[in-house]
C-alpha cells in the first residue's frame, strides 16, 4: 500500500514513470490461520491517454523461501556468535596472507590489537616463513582436503605459542580466494609432551645404560623391553627377546618355582616377598649365573621392571677368598710344622755330623751314619718345600743339571702319585744346564704329576723326559710366547682323561680348577706356569679328551757349554777359629748341639737358654766376646729386641741370627731388617762354619 502511495504521489507531480513496477513482499493470513508470504510484482494501470486509473499486480507464495532466508540469516548469525565467543582462533586471509578476518580470541593474543589487514608472517618465527609460503603456495593450486599441523605463531609481546591449525580453502565461483584457519593453542600440552618425552628420554637411557641388566615384565611373565645388558647376558638380540620369549626361559628349573611364589605373593600382597634376592640364571649357551634380581611394580599396570646384577664373578672371589683364608691358615700351621721340625733335624744333622767325625770311614758304623744324615738334609729340604708353601720362599737360582735334580725327587714323586701307577723316567742325553732354584723344580714336577694321577685315575702311567731342543722363528710362530734360541725341555706326560679346548684353555688361571668342591685349589699349575714365566721360559700343553696329556716346559739354556759330569767330590774342612761366640737359644737341644758344634770348630762358646742368662753373661763376663749368635723367635723377646739390649752394653759385637723359618719371613714380619746377617735351621757344621766367618770377617 506505501509503494501505491507513492505512485500516486508522483503520478500528481507528474513524475510518474509509466513503465515502473514495483516488486512487494507481504504477509497475509491463511483462512487455516497459519502465516503466509507473497511476493507481488505491481505496475500501474494507464487509460488510452495514459493517465493511472489503478494498480494490477501479479503474486505468488513465496513463504518457503521466505522461511529459508530467514533461517539462513540466523544460522549466519548463530555462526558469527559462535565463531566471537569460541576460545579457538578463527581467522581468514587472503592469498597474500593478509587477515580479512579474526575472531575476539586474538585479542588475547595481541594485547587487543586489531590484527585486520595485517600480514599472518608478522605474528609467526622468520625461520617458518618459508614452510609457510610453500604451504600457501599449494592451497593456492588447489586441495581437496582440510590440512591439519602445528604452528608456531609469535604475539607481539611475549614468547612464541604453539597451535594446532585446521586449514580449509575459501574459494568464489570456484576459485581460490584465501584460507581459514581454526586454531586451538596447544602450548601448555606441548611442554608437557615435551616434558614428558624428555622424561621418558632420560628414563629409556637410565634403562639402556647402567650397568646392570635391565628388563619390563608383563604379568604373564613376556619380556616386553629388554636393554643391551641383559641382550648380551641372555645370548639373545632385543629383537629375538622382545615380545617374544618368557623371563622363565632363563630361570634355573631348581628356583622358578621359588619366584613364580614370589611373584604371586607380590601381585596380591605387596610387600609379602622380597623385592631383592639371588638366583640361577641359565643363558643361550647353557652357561650358569648366580645372579642378583631386584623386582619393581609399576603403578597402575600389571607390568613390573626387573634390574639384574651378575653376581658370577664376586662368588668366585668369595669362594677363593675361602680358598686362600683356609690356605693361609694350612700355611701358618705349615709354617709352625716346619719352624719345629726344623729344630728337631737340627739335632739329628748336628749331632750325626759330630758322630761322623769321630768314626773311622772304614768301619761300618760310618755308612748307617752317613745315610742318617743324607736323611736328615732330605727331610731339611723337604721342610723348606713346607715354608716355601706357607710363605713363598725367596727363590735362590742355581746353575744346574736338570737329571740330576730330577732324579733326586722320583721317590718322593712316586710316593706322591701312589704305586699303582707306573712313573717313568727318561732322562736326556748331555743335557744343558739351565739356571733354576731347585725347590722350584721340585714344586713343577710335584705340581704336573699330581695333576697327572688325578687325570690318570686308579691305574695308568706317567712319564718324565727331558731333552735338548732349539726353537727356531717358524716354531716360535706358533707359540707367541717362545722366543727363539737353546732350551732344556722338560716334559711330563700321562694317559689320563685329557682334556678339552675350552678347559684347556683356563688352566693357567689362578684358582680355576675342574676339581670337585676341596679337592683342589687351581693354585697349582698356575704356580707352574709363574715359576716358567719368572725364569725366561714357556709352557706347551696338547691335550684331548680322552688321549692323555703332555705339558713341555721350555726352560733358557745356560752358559754354551754341555752339562757337566757330576763328581762326588770330597767337600773342603769346614774353617774354624778361636773367637769368643755367645749362643741364645730356648730350644735346649739345639743350643748343646751348636755349642758343641762350634767348640769343635774351636771358638770359645758361652752358651745362653733366654735372655736373662744371656744379659746377665754379657754384664758380667771378663773377657771379650765376639759374636752373638741367637735364635730369633723366643719367648718374652725376639732375637733382635735382645740384641739392641747386649749391642748397647757391648757396641762393637757382630749379631747372626738363627731361625727355622726363612729370612725374607722373618723380615716380613718385622723383625728383621732385610740384609741383616741369618742362617736356617737346620744347619750343617760346615754351614754354620761358612757364616760364622763370614760374619766375623
Amino acid at each position: 500500500m506505501e509503494a501505491l502511495a507513492r505512485e500516486l504521489e508522483l503520478e500528481k507531480q507528474g513524475n510518474a514513470d509509466p513503465d515502473r513496477t514495483a516488486t512487494l513482499v507481504l504477509e497475509y493470513c491463511h483462512k487455516d490461520g497459519s502465516t503466509r508470504w507473497m511476493e507481488t510484482i505491481m505496475s500501474g494501470l494507464r487509460d488510452d491517454r495514459g493517465k493511472l486509473i489503478g494498480l494490477h499486480g501479479v503474486s505468488r507464495d513465496v513463504t518457503q523461501q521466505k522461511q529459508a532466508q530467514d533461517a539462513l540469516q540466523r544460522s549466519e548469525q548463530q555462526y558469527r556468535q559462535l565463531a566471537e565467543t569460541a576460545h579457538d582462533l578463527i581467522i581468514t586471509v587472503d592469498l597474500d596472507f593478509k587477515i580479512t578476518y579474526a575472531n575476539k580470541a586474538i585479542f588475547h593474543y595481541t594485547e587487543n590489537v586489531d590484527v585486520v589487514g595485517r600480514s599472518l608472517l608478522d605474528f609467526t618465527p622468520p625461520h617458518l616463513h618459508a614452510v609457510q609460503k610453500a604451504m600457501m603456495q599449494k592451497r593456492r593450486e588447489g586441495f581437496g582436503e582440510m590440512l591439519a599441523f602445528e604452528w608456531e605463531i609469535r604475539p607481539p609481546a611475549g614468547p612464541a605459542l604453539t597451535f594446532d591449525i585446521r586449514a580449509s580453502l575459501i574459494t568464489e565461483e570456484g576459485r581460490p580466494a584465501g584460507v581459514l584457519f581454526i586454531a586451538r593453542d596447544i602450548t601448555e600440552r606441548k611442554k608437557a609432551q615435551d616434558a614428558l618425552r624428555a622424561s621418558e628420554e632420560r628414563y629409556r637411557t637410565i634403562f639402556e645404560n647402567t650397568a646392570t641388566a635391565n628388563m619390563i615384565l608383563a604379568e604373564d611373565t613376556t619380556i616386553l623391553m629388554a636393554n643391551d645388558n641383559f641382550a648380551g647376558l641372555s645370548g639373545f638380540t632385543k629383537k629375538e627377546l622382545e615380545g617374544k620369549l618368557s623371563w622363565t626361559v632363563f630361570v634355573h628349573p631348581e628356583d622358578l618355582e621359588r619366584m613364580k611364589d614370589y611373584h604371586r605373593k607380590r601381585r596380591m600382597r605387596p610387600g609379602s616377598a622380597p623385592p631383592s634376592y639371588e638366583f640361577r640364571f641359565i643363558n643361550r649357551n647353557g652357561d650358569v649365573k648366580e645372579l642378583f634380581i631386584s623386582v619393581a611394580m609399576i603403578p597402575e599396570t600389571h607390568d613390573s621392571i626387573v634390574s639384574l646384577v651378575d653376581l658370577t664373578e664376586r662368588k668366585q672371589l668369595e669362594t677363593q677368598l675361602v680358598q686362600a683364608q683356609k690356605m693361609e691358615a694350612v700355611g701358618r700351621l705349615a709354617g709352625g710344622v716346619a719352624h719345629d721340625f726344623n729344630n728337631m733335624l737340627s739335632v739329628i744333622i748336628g749331632n750325626t755330623e759330630m758322630a761322623l767325625r769321630k768314626v773311622n770311614p772304614s768301619e761300618p758304623m760310618h755308612k748307617l751314619l752317613r745315610d742318617i744324615l743324607s736323611a736328615g738334609v732330605r727331610s731339611a729340604d723337604l721342610t723348606r718345600q713346607l715354608l716355601a708353601f706357607a710363605r713363598r720362599q725367596t727363590v735362590v737360582p742355581k746353575v744346574l743339571d736338570l737329571n740330576d735334580t730330577i732324579s733326586g725327587t722320583l721317590k718322593m714323586l712316586q710316593r706322591l702319585i701312589g704305586e699303582n701307577i707306573d712313573l717313568g723316567w727318561h732322562p736326556g742325553h748331555a743335557l744343558w744346564k739351565v739356571k733354576i732354584d731347585p725347590s722350584q723344580v721340585d714344586q713343577i714336577l710335584a705340581n704336573l704329576t699330581v695333576n697327572a694321577r688325578d687325570a690318570v685315575g686308579k691305574t695308568g702311567w706317567i712319564k718324565i723326559e727331558t731333552t735338548n731342543t732349539i726353537c727356531d722363528e717358524d716354531y716360535c710362530l706358533e707359540l707367541p710366547e717362545c722366543l727363539p734360541g737353546d732350551y732344556v725341555m722338560l716334559a711330563v706326560s700321562d694317559n689320563g682323561c685329557g682334556m678339552d679346548k675350552e678347559t684347556l684353555s683356563k688352566i693357567f688361571e689362578p684358582f680355576f680348577t675342574t676339581k670337585k668342591e676341596g679337592q683342589g685349589t687351581g693354585l697349582g699349575l698356575a704356580t707352574v706356569y709363574g715359576i716358567v714365566k719368572q725364569n725366561g721360559g714357556f709352557v706347551n700343553v696338547e691335550s684331548e679328551s680322552g688321549q692323555g696329556a703332555i705339558f713341555r716346559i721350555y726352560l733358557p739354556r745356560h752358559g754354551d757349554g754341555q752339562a757337566e759330569a757330576y763328581e762326588d767330590t770330597e767337600e773342603p774342612e769346614a774353617q774354624g777359629g778361636a773367637e769368643t761366640v755367645l749362643i741364645v737359644e730356648d730350644e735346649e737341644t739345639v743350643l748343646k748341639l751348636s755349642k758343641a758344634m762350634l767348640e769343635v770348630l774351636g771358638y770359645t762358646v758361652l752358651a745362653a737358654n733366654g735372655k736373662d742368662q744371656a744379659l746377665d753373661i754379657v754384664r758380667n763376663y771378663g773377657g771379650k766376646i765376639d759374636l752373638l749368635l741367637t735364635d730369633v723367635v723366643m719367648p718374652d723377646l725376639n732375637g733382635k729386641e735382645l740384641a739392641d739390649r747386649i749391642l748397647k752394653i757391648k757396641p762393637e759385637l757382630k749379631c747372626l741370627y738363627m731361625s727355622g723359618y726363612t729370612a725374607d719371613i722373618i723380615a716380613r714380619q718385622g723383625i728383621l731388617e732385610e740384609g741383616v746377617k741369618f742362617i736356617s735351621k737346620p744347619f750343617s757344621v760346615r754351614d754354620l762354619a761358612t757364616k760364622v766367618r763370614e760374619v766375623l770377617e
